[in-house]
């Protein structure tokens, strides 16, 4: 959606017209222009569903302005996607956001420390963290370590679905207890085979990763505590990856009006088919002066 030029949408719109409607490109501005300016009710409901929910996801990419980086933050649940466009990383345009500083949940992210004084609990993404498990493992012949706590922290979620299946929404403390401790076994066996690694570089990148499960063993392992948190960050990655393409398609935005409009369309556009209703429907509500999603 909206990865296409103007002057293609012109081209597009004459031919499936038969030429009947050549309409111009100010006219398709305005039209993106008149809708984002009634989209600021349906975004509220999205941002309070989102302030409102247990749990939300976060993460961040870049996309280019006049060949230069800027960035989208997506913040998202399984019903709501919201996302907003940034000149600049950090705390600044998080806080004008107000989605963050203002929420009393669990924070989902990719090991983004940065946003670990934000809510009230933070998940770090299993699978993101699992990558440096799997670099470690190709590229230290010596080491198990890593991915043997990779393994342990997929069987638990493993279980943790099985549990859920069946109705069950928590662990034991026995349990938790057990998984606690084969957790920081894990990390006593590391210690030592970190000390046989010969390669300083990889020693440094070992012992890195070490200190992260240690200091942030809570961020590891709070999915275990509640089972209505999702284990790894993979939700929001999807959702940002049309920013991705958007840029290589057309090669970012040419004026920040323009890539804010885009945000608010696709926060709709993605919402509403996480809903399971139809985009095109509620662009057409939208454009009657309807709020939607409350």
């Amino acid at each position: 959606y909206f990865s296409i030029p103007y002057n293609k949408i012109k081209e597009l719109i004459f031919d499936l017209t038969s030429g009947i409607i050549d309409i111009s490109e100010g006219t398709i501005d305005n039209i993106y222009e008149e809708f984002s300016d009634k989209t600021d009710e349906t975004l509220n409901n999205i941002t309070n569903n989102i302030l409102n929910s247990s749990y939300q996801h976060t993460d961040e990419t870049v996309t280019k302005l006049n060949g230069k980086d800027t960035y989208y933050r997506g913040y998202a649940n399984k019903e709501n996607v919201l996302y907003k466009h940034h000149l600049n990383k950090g705390d600044k345009p998080i806080e004008e956001d107000g989605i963050l500083t203002n929420y009393y949940g669990t924070i989902i992210s990719d090991h983004d420390t940065g946003i670990f004084k934000y809510g009230i609990n933070n998940q770090d993404c299993i699978i993101h963290f699992g990558r440096y498990c799997i670099e470690k493992e190709q590229n230290i012949y010596n080491i198990s370590w890593p991915m043997e706590l990779y393994r342990l922290l997929l069987k638990i979620e493993r279980n943790r679905q099985i549990l859920l299946k069946y109705g069950k929404k928590k662990f034991t403390k026995s349990e938790i207890k057990q998984m606690e401790k084969e957790y920081d076994d894990i990390l006593t066996k590391a210690k030592r085979e970190n000390e046989e690694i010969s390669s300083t570089y990889w020693k440094d990148k070992s012992n890195s990763l070490l200190n992260r499960c240690i200091k942030y063993k809570k961020n590891m392992l709070f999915y275990i505590y509640d089972f209505m948190v999702p284990y790894d960050n993979n939700f929001i990655e999807r959702a940002l990856r049309m920013i991705k393409s958007k840029t290589k398609v057309s090669g970012g935005f040419r004026s920040r009006k323009g890539a804010v409009r885009f945000g608010q369309t696709m926060s709709i556009i993605k919402t509403a088919k996480l809903r399971k209703l139809n985009p095109f429907d509620c662009i057409k509500a939208i454009f009657e002066g309807k709020t939607l999603f409350a």
